[in-house]
């Protein structure tokens, strides 16, 4: 289990590194200049983790930066976002929606008794993204794309995010209750560990696939009406 947390965590650097290698490609695009922030400042977090939890082993601050970075991620994710969504309504909402989870985040390490990762901004995190994904992909169909779905970059970033979130959103629901049991905190960590390797890997492909040479979609051209549309960390056995 020690090991596969390992590999779970280069996995998470992984789309940083290959973001550095096609640099010059990522950032040419709004897109990828928005991704390319997530993968650096979830990575620096990752490293800091690291270097905490097995070098310093200091696990109150390593689940501090665990919580730090779940609204981190939030943010990230919510400003890459409203970089590719159409509807300005909801480009509006996204970054109240970022000020509104630090507040419900900073309470709930308030009102935690002990310092450990908080399983209720993960869930609300995952409910919120898995709608908003799910928006994406419906506004996706609305327009006629000039390239297949599955050559954007987009498509497979929220596709990971997608798998990510709706795999651990349960397992983030249960293991407030839960994860005093040696037994689930194995079975967690496992199935944790699994859906963000998925996801990574998709992350990955998100970068390669990465080409603003080609034209991704006919946004430009075509402004439907959107008036109508629909108006989101493993567990350390030894912080038990």
């Amino acid at each position: 289990m020690q090991l596969f947390g390992i590999i779970t965590y280069f996995f998470e650097l992984m789309p940083f590194i290959l973001c550095s290698i096609f640099l010059k490609r990522i950032t040419a695009t709004k897109e990828g200049k928005a991704f390319f922030y997530y993968a650096i400042l979830y990575s620096a977090i990752i490293l800091l983790v690291l270097f905490f939890r097995y070098y310093l082993d200091n696990r109150n601050v390593t689940a501090l930066l665990k919580r730090a970075a779940i609204v981190i991620e939030f943010s990230l994710l919510c400003h890459y976002y409203t970089q590719i969504l159409v509807n300005p309504k909801i480009k509006k909402i996204l970054p109240v929606a970022g000020i509104l989870f630090f507040i419900v985040a900073c309470y709930d390490y308030y009102i935690s008794v002990e310092r450990v990762i908080s399983f209720m901004p993960l869930v609300v995190e995952s409910l919120f993204l898995i709608l908003l994904i799910v928006y994406f992909f419906y506004e996706k169909v609305q327009f006629s794309l000039l390239t297949p779905i599955y050559l954007s970059m987009s498509f497979w970033i929220s596709t990971g995010f997608l798998i990510y979130f709706s795999g651990n959103f349960f397992l983030f629901l249960l293991s407030k209750t839960a994860v005093k049991d040696k037994q689930f905190v194995t079975q967690y960590n496992l199935v944790y560990n699994f859906f963000t390797i998925i996801k990574d890997v998709l992350l990955c492909i998100a970068v390669t696939v990465h080409n603003p040479l080609k034209p991704q979609n006919d946004n430009i051209n075509i402004q439907p009406d959107l008036s109508s549309s629909l108006t989101p960390f493993a567990v350390d056995k030894k912080s038990n």
